[in-house]
């Protein structure tokens, strides 16, 4: 029954992830409005992976306390996580703020798109989301401890519905530009933080007081670990919408109708399968057998792989029907060429599916805790990434980014698959000393 519920999770978020990219495509197109809409998204995205250093590691430190200590001892560790997260994102919020009030005020210090975005104050309505993100992300790393995927996958469409309220009633004109949007976002996703938190906390009791939960080294665990996912976030996110800013107008939309589209197709396509591979990844550690994880690889990829080839079909040739009536018809108004947008799909695409192959591996080093392999892998990925896609900038051309992307990937993808076989045989000789 639950894996029928997390299909028809998956479905429903593909479909509202896809609905927002169909309602900017076909109602805004590619302009200024939209560069800022994605420009805020991405400063969005950044921040709220800073709040995520700080709990990163959850589900690995819960589930281990929950076998050495009990239930009630991993329940405790949660109350003191969720004190900590809440007071982490509050602080990056007002920093936030702060911050863009500051560059605001200081002229010439960016370039004249930047500087209008900036003076937009759109992001602000953005921000005052961030420490109800902090909430659901915990929540959702909560329910996925538990092995409570389909509660955790709940979690997840959160973030994407608040997006798309906001966006269908900006595109019906209900409400008035992407400041809106904005404060939309903002109020669906305090409801969902404190409904969540308040079933999580409401259902289950325990003392505060957490001995022996290592909080510590969880949060320095947490914090390099994700350090190493955040210099590859980072780059990509700031270094690439900033980059396309500076290009012509609608370039930066361009770019990410497609990757956001694909990404969509990437989510429903490994996201479910994901988090039960990394449930099952977490006891296994937890048993010292981390070395067995290839009983449930195959059954993972295949399914991630399959689903992912399939939608991405789907997607390309529902492109390529669009342009070929559209051709006849003029049946739709899009500002840009769609047989460059078709290219940049199946670009784009290639450079996920290895993304979902290294996601193996990178489970692996995660469960393992090697936080260092994050940062020597992201270092060098965002290294490359940054080389090529500035040295590339000036064909002023949208392809060379996805290009870069993809080749930067291919680096990444083998640095992981190396070091997480060192990871296991380090494993291996361990359990062999025990004996």
């Amino acid at each position: 029954m639950n894996r029928y519920i997390k299909n028809i999770l998956a479905a429903f978020s593909i479909a509202i992830q896809v609905l927002v990219i169909l309602l900017l495509f076909f109602f805004h197109g590619a302009n200024s409005d939209t560069d800022n809409l994605f420009l805020a998204l991405a400063v969005l995205t950044v921040l709220q992976l800073l709040i995520l250093m700080s709990f990163d590691q959850f589900v690995v430190f819960f589930n281990r306390i929950k076998t050495t200590y009990g239930y009630s001892k991993a329940q405790s560790f949660y109350y003191n996580v969720l004190i900590i997260a809440l007071i982490t994102s509050l602080v990056l919020c007002v920093l936030s703020i702060g911050a863009i009030d500051f560059f605001r005020s200081v002229s010439g210090l960016f370039g004249e798109r930047t500087q209008a975005f900036l003076e937009s104050n759109v992001l602000n309505s953005f921000l005052i989301a961030l420490p109800a993100y902090g909430l659901i992300a915990l929540n959702d790393r909560y329910y996925n401890a538990l092995g409570q995927i389909v509660k955790s996958y709940f979690l997840v469409l959160i973030p994407n519905l608040s997006i798309f309220l906001g966006v269908l009633m900006w595109s019906f004109e209900i409400i008035n530009g992407i400041g809106d949007v904005g404060k939309v976002y903002s109020i669906t996703m305090w409801l969902g933080a404190l409904t969540t938190t308040y079933l999580i906390l409401n259902k289950e009791k325990s003392e505060l007081k957490c001995v022996n939960c290592e909080l510590r080294r969880f949060m320095v665990n947490s914090f390099i670990m994700r350090l190493g996912h955040n210099l590859y976030a980072i780059s990509f996110q700031l270094v690439t919408n900033f980059i396309l800013l500076g290009m012509t107008e609608g370039i930066l939309s361009i770019f990410n109708y497609a990757y956001r589209a694909v990404l969509a197709l990437f989510t429903v396509s490994v996201g479910p399968s994901n988090r039960v591979f990394m449930y099952e990844l977490a006891q296994q550690a937890s048993n010292n057998e981390l070395h067995e994880y290839k009983s449930f690889v195959k059954p993972y990829l295949k399914e991630a792989i399959t689903l992912f080839f399939i939608l991405n079909i789907i997607l390309i040739m529902t492109i390529f029907t669009l342009n070929f009536l559209n051709g006849i018809y003029d049946v739709i108004k899009i500002n840009f060429d769609l047989n460059i947008f078709i290219v940049l799909l199946v670009i784009i695409a290639s450079w996920q599916a290895i993304v979902i192959l290294e996601s193996v591996y990178v489970g692996l080093i995660i469960t393992a805790t090697e936080a260092k392999v994050f940062l020597i892998a992201n270092s060098i990925f965002s290294a490359v990434y940054f080389s090529l896609a500035y040295s590339l900038s000036s064909f002023n051309d949208v392809l060379v980014f996805s290009l870069a992307g993809f080749l930067s990937q291919l680096i990444s993808y083998f640095i992981y698959k190396y070091y997480s076989s060192l990871v296991l045989i380090r494993q291996e000789e361990n359990n062999v000393s025990r004996l």
